[in-house]
């Protein structure tokens, strides 16, 4: 939540300090499970090499 707060601060568009807390009543831990934790799978992960030109 800070995170997200202090980022709209620093881009000039603050939040209403309720706006991030309301967000988060949308989550329960079952959809947290089914939705987030298959992004964090290190099959969809990659690696990035950079190589003098």
């Amino acid at each position: 939540m800070a995170g997200l707060i202090g980022s709209h601060a620093l881009w000039g568009r603050p939040l209403e300090l309720e706006h991030p807390l309301e967000s988060l009543e949308r989550w329960t831990l079952e959809r947290l499970h089914s939705e987030l934790v298959p992004l964090l799978n290190p099959d969809r992960a990659f690696t990035l090499v950079a190589l003098p030109a």
